[in-house]
């Protein structure tokens, strides 16, 4: 699967690499609307990318899939950390960012403890309380 999902509630980690299909992509859809969106409960994301689909149908499909769900994730969603070890694509990350904002705060890090740093900050911020979650990828950097 190019796309995993590792819930260890109240994180949510996601992981891309490869080159997603459409059905990997439904397949995730419905497991985040099932497992995370219809607890409307508080929660952070990270999610590693390591290689992503560049697809028009597959980015068009995310992007209807975050635009239909934003209400959800502006309430719910905490923080979300991004992790790629590519200074180039950070970069270019934030700055779409920036044109097309998020709902909730976020980052784009280099390291899994850096992202475990930034969404504690802000789940101290809303009283959501974390412990320390089990790293879900071995190749996580």
């Amino acid at each position: 699967m190019s796309i995993e999902l590792d819930v260890q509630w109240p994180y949510v980690f996601t992981r891309f690499d490869g080159i997603q299909t459409l059905p990997e992509l439904d397949a995730y859809i419905a497991r985040m609307d099932a497992e995370v969106h219809r607890r409307e409960q508080p929660y952070v994301g990270v999610t590693y990318l390591k290689k992503y689909s560049r697809d028009k149908e597959v980015v068009e499909r995310m992007q209807k899939w975050m635009a239909a769900t934003r209400k959800l994730t502006r309430e719910h969603c905490v923080a979300i950390a991004m992790v790629n070890s590519s200074t180039g694509f950070r970069f270019l990350l934030s700055a779409i960012f920036v044109i097309q904002s998020m709902p909730c705060p976020y980052d784009v890090c280099g390291t899994f403890d850096e992202a475990l740093a930034f969404v504690q900050k802000h789940a101290n911020k809303r009283g959501l309380a974390l412990t320390a979650p089990t790293r879900p990828w071995p190749d996580l950097p």
